[in-house]
């Protein structure tokens, strides 16, 4: 996830010169009291740590958190761009559309991103075009896939319900 982010965001800011305190802006879309992101800040940080990119040298993290609040999420990538980060990181689903809807220049890597391809964020996984790359966890092609993995690890279901948001 966010932690893995850590090795696309370097490549997108190599260009700038050596003295330039690059700027990360970071959208999550939850809320910071949620544990199971804070971890993952720490792992961004570190990571881009080991890379060499240390806050306070040669990057500034611009975290911004819209708990999801599709208003917070657009006032948020609005700000980011404001503020002219050098690459933004899109963590959980609508904050990659809300940057993308503010910016289609500053590099955007993605995480967390059910279905880039189907909701044409990208063009492909492979080669996603435009100004957005990252990772997903899902695909719906994989759907089959699944399945087949269920009926091989519990034989003896018979039935199974999916729950999902259709947008």
């Amino acid at each position: 996830g966010v932690a893995t982010a850590s090795a696309f965001l370097p490549v997108c800011v190599r260009s700038q010169p050596s003295t330039h305190v690059h700027r990360i802006g970071v959208l999550i879309g939850i809320g910071p009291d949620n544990i199971g992101f804070t971890p993952s800040i720490a792992a961004l940080r570190d990571g881009l740590g080991k890379a060499g990119w240390l806050e306070g040298q040669n990057i500034e993290l611009l975290v911004r958190w819209s708990e999801g609040d599709p208003e917070r999420f657009r006032m948020a990538a609005k700000e980011l761009v404001t503020l002219r980060s050098d690459v933004i990181l899109a963590a959980i689903g609508p904050a990659l559309p809300a940057v993308l809807a503010e910016t289609r220049t500053i590099p955007i890597v993605f995480v967390l991103v059910a279905d880039p391809v189907g909701r044409g964020f990208v063009k492909s996984l492979a080669q996603p075009g435009g100004n957005a790359t990252g990772i997903t966890t899902y695909e719906p092609s994989f759907a089959g896939k699944l399945v087949e993995i269920l009926r091989e690890v519990a034989p003896n279901v018979h039935r199974m319900t999916l729950l999902g948001r259709p947008e």
